[in-house]
């Protein structure tokens, strides 16, 4: 019996068998459609390497760069995929969950914070960035950097930022758990990181922690690099910090106390949109 193609029939096939006629989905020989296939060899590729470039992708998947800009532009319209606002590289989204294993766990955070650090930056015009812990190490997970018309400097998606000397370092610890702080601390004095001396000076420490929590956000004036300045908040649900968010300027531009005036209440209302948004998630 000669089988057909899908293209061919509207129904499973029949065969004849002692008078009956039986029919199996085994017997019909579909077209496989190459694009499903290559979809999903992107988001396999986005789920072993986060913040991969098209060019990157092209590589890993061994497909035409046109080809891979087609499927992107597609799985971002159905929301499993989300190009970055820094420098047009892809990351899986929350939604990609339902599909399976390998989602960066921080993703819904990341979805829903990157829309608000565009909108801090399209207020102030300054670049913005969100970042999460891992272990006892923060990373940029998004940022604005690459989009913003001021340019301060070099900061890409995965970049590692101290966390004593940062304003988004000093607002986690400001507002995590003791037991977390405790065991970030101690992580860092154990460490051969620049920071780890700081870590061991335990005055140090309590004055930047009192002084995130005494003025309620965290900030850093030439502490990390002399010609920045930046304030951050955490992005909390319950007692919990999630991520923190920042705005970075010159210091020789925005002096210290106008900046907090100006620029603390629109991180402010964009941290509490977060967390809105994390909630009803």
């Amino acid at each position: 019996m000669t089988r057909l193609s899908a293209r061919h029939c509207n129904r499973p096939q029949t065969a004849l068998f002692k008078g009956k006629n039986i029919w199996s989905w085994e017997m019909v020989k579909y077209k496989k459609v190459r694009a499903v296939n290559r979809g999903m060899d992107i988001l396999a590729a986005l789920s072993r390497e986060p913040g991969a470039s098209v060019a990157r992708i092209s590589k890993m998947i061994s497909v035409h760069r046109t080809t891979v800009y087609r499927i992107l532009d597609t799985l971002e319209d159905a929301g499993y995929v989300r190009r970055s606002l820094a420098d047009d590289c892809y990351c899986l989204t929350n939604k990609i969950r339902a599909l399976g294993h390998g989602v960066d766990e921080d993703a819904n955070i990341i979805d829903i914070a990157a829309r608000h650090i565009h909108d801090i930056t399209s207020e102030l015009a300054w670049p913005s960035s969100v970042a999460t812990l891992d272990g006892h190490r923060m990373f940029i997970r998004e940022t604005t950097h690459g989009r913003s018309p001021l340019f301060v400097h070099e900061v890409h998606i995965g970049t590692e930022t101290p966390i004593l000397t940062t304003a988004m370092g000093r607002a986690f610890l400001g507002y995590c758990n003791d037991r977390e702080r405790e065991m970030i601390i101690r992580m860092i004095a154990d460490s051969d990181r620049m920071e780890s001396c700081l870590a061991r000076d335990d005055s140090y420490v309590d004055r930047a922690i009192r002084l995130t929590r005494e003025q309620g956000f965290g900030c850093s004036f030439g502490e990390s690099r002399k010609t920045l300045a930046s304030i951050a908040l955490p992005i909390r649900i319950g007692n919990e910090v999630k991520a923190c968010i920042n705005v970075v300027f010159f210091r020789s531009a925005v002096p210290a106390d106008a900046a907090i005036r100006s620029y603390l209440p629109v991180l402010a209302r964009n941290a509490a949109a977060i967390e809105q948004g994390l909630t009803t998630h």
